[in-house]
């Protein structure tokens, strides 16, 4: 017990309200505020009128739970509560945690599960110790793109476009497609929803939701923008190009081409953002590049229209790796150019399909870029760069003589070759792989049961000369496609009714290692033709005109059969 003065001046404050001295009680619980003379400046008094019971219910944010030395350590909601003064410390203990009653969320519990940033109500007995915990989680969900992942944070941009640092762990849920996947899905320049634990003191991240493609850049256009309309937030462009492995094509489509701007879009001229009403009052008919998502509905929207200075030069587009990068320097050097290269906030940058900024490129990147070069300074700087995923190589083709089928489990070959870049590399020693309940058999009259793929009786593939597609070990197809040797390439200009058209073409010629230019060539579809993308194999129907793809055939010539397909 003490005795204090109170100062005329004295702030009188009850639960958080302005009072007079005059409405304090005499078992009212306060916190006096003491100058150095002894006498009080301020009055705190909480919990005036409340009954004992009632009093020993306290409420807080958690902001410690430590079951192995029995405590919790709340703090208020406001941020305060915690800290250095005797005074504000809210440590309450429990002797057996066993005993314990526990409500999380509503539902029982053990102690264990009260997690820092749950807001809970304790009950306490006349001694002060726990008895009774029920608590429920602070969890937001917020929506936001990642702007760059770091061994233990990401950095967020939330739809607002406010920014935030979030610590990452393996203990954090990742899912992408209705899946439990790890951290390494997550990708610069990813849409992402965000479960967090939000309070006035900190944010913990619970769980991430890796949203689909339709927010990946599905085209880069180049072209002479004639109006960008606010009414209908379309942009007219004029001779637009699509950027395609390093090249600009002209798009199928006669006259103006119109694109709608996307619900979150930027403009810039060179470097600086920029509003409608300025491109369209000082860039009519300038040259802009434009970056694009498709929706679900397979509408094109532009994210990005970064306009050139009319001044500079457009140098090339180019096929290169990233030689050298270092964070923060705005610049890299590439392999074959050999000569610094700038990129700024008006850059269109593309990685793995995905829009992301220039800190996000790395060493040994495959790029495609297009070249600007400063009027005054003479300096390069990339208006587009393109670094698409790198193909899965899990799967590899081989060609072998089947010895051996164990039905429905495995199959051997005596020898085998296997297809490494444009050769086949043979192979003197046997190999076995798996049937798996993946595994598909392809013959020149289509699909064949698996069940049929046996070594005996008239129907026997014992002796039988067989591509087999694989991961690992695990046979995926197996197909009776005829050997061929001859590689060509080219762009896909139609296909159809079993057929596929390609133009730009150009044979590979192993005698002196070069690819040589020859006419547009139509080749045929077999029942049995191999078709890759992207690491998997694909029914060939679903290849669409532009595709960039390479062919596997028996000669040079102009028409023939496609035994294999691999979409670059």
């Amino acid at each position: 017990k003490g005795t204090y003065r109170v100062s005329p001046q004295a702030r009188v404050m009850i639960n958080g309200a302005k009072a007079d001295l005059s409405d304090l009680t005499s078992d009212a619980t306060v916190i006096l505020t003491i100058d150095g003379n002894n006498i009080v400046k301020e009055i705190q008094g909480v919990d005036i009128g409340i009954n004992a019971e009632a009093r020993r219910i306290v409420r807080g944010i958690v902001e410690e739970n430590n079951p192995n030395l029995g405590y919790i350590t709340l703090y208020n909601e406001d941020g305060s509560g915690t800290g250095s003064n005797p005074l504000a410390l809210r440590t309450y203990n429990y002797v057996d945690q066993s005993k314990v009653e526990v409500l999380r969320n509503h539902e029982p519990a053990d102690i264990d599960s009260i997690q820092a940033g749950d807001t809970a109500y304790l009950r306490l007995d006349s001694d002060g110790y726990i008895v009774s915990v029920s608590a429920v989680d602070n969890y937001t969900v917020r929506y936001a793109k990642i702007l760059s992942k770091l061994p233990a944070q990401v950095i967020v941009e939330y739809d607002d476009g406010t920014q935030q640092i979030l610590d990452v762990n393996e203990n954090i849920i990742v899912i992408k497609e209705k899946n439990l996947v790890g951290l390494q899905a997550l990708r610069d320049g990813d849409r992402v929803r965000l479960l967090l634990n939000e309070n006035a003191r900190s944010t913990e991240l619970k769980e991430i939701t890796i949203e689909g493609d339709e927010y990946y850049i599905n085209n880069i256009y180049k072209g002479k923008i004639a109006r960008i309309d606010r009414i209908s937030d379309k942009i007219t462009v004029m001779g637009m190009q699509v950027f395609k492995k390093g090249r600009w094509e002209l798009v199928d489509r006669k006259g103006a081409s119109t694109i709608t701007m996307a619900d979150d879009y930027s403009i810039y001229l060179k470097d600086t953002p920029i509003s409608i009403n300025d491109a369209n009052r000082l860039l009519y008919q300038n040259d802009a590049y434009i970056a694009v998502e498709r929706t679900y509905g397979g509408e094109e929207r532009a994210v990005v229209v970064a306009y050139r200075n009319s001044l500079d030069t457009e140098i090339s587009s180019i096929a290169d790796t990233i030689s050298e990068f270092v964070p923060g320097t705005s610049s890299f050097r590439t392999a074959n150019e050999n000569r610094r290269i700038g990129f700024s906030d008006g850059s269109i940058i593309v990685k793995y399909g995905r829009l992301v900024t220039g800190n996000s490129l790395s060493y040994d990147d495959k790029v495609y870029m297009t070249l600007n070069r400063d009027y005054s300074s003479g300096n390069y700087y990339a208006s587009v760069v393109n670094v698409e995923e790198p193909q899965n190589d899990t799967l590899m083709i081989y060609r072998g003589r089947i010895r051996d089928i164990n039905q429905s489990r495995d199959f051997t070959v005596e020898s085998f070759s296997q297809l490494q870049g444009l050769d086949w590399k043979y192979y003197n020693t046997p190999k076995t792989f798996n049937i798996t309940f993946d595994t598909r058999v392809l013959t020149d009259e289509g699909v064949l049961n698996v069940r049929e793929f046996v070594g005996y009786g008239e129907e026997s593939f014992i002796n039988d000369v067989v591509y087999i597609v694989a991961d690992g070990i695990d046979a995926v197809l197996v197909t009776t496609a005829p050997y061929g040797t001859v590689n060509m390439r080219g762009t896909v200009y139609a296909a159809g009714d079993g057929t596929i058209s390609i133009r730009r073409v150009s044979v590979y010629d192993s005698s002196d290692y070069k690819w040589k230019n020859i006419a547009d060539t139509t080749v045929n579809v077999l029942n049995n033709t191999i078709a890759i993308e992207k690491g998997r194999v694909i029914d060939p129907s679903s290849i669409k005109k532009g595709a960039d793809i390479r062919i596997i055939k028996r000669d040079r010539s102009t028409d023939g059969d496609a035994y294999i397909i691999i979409v670059e």
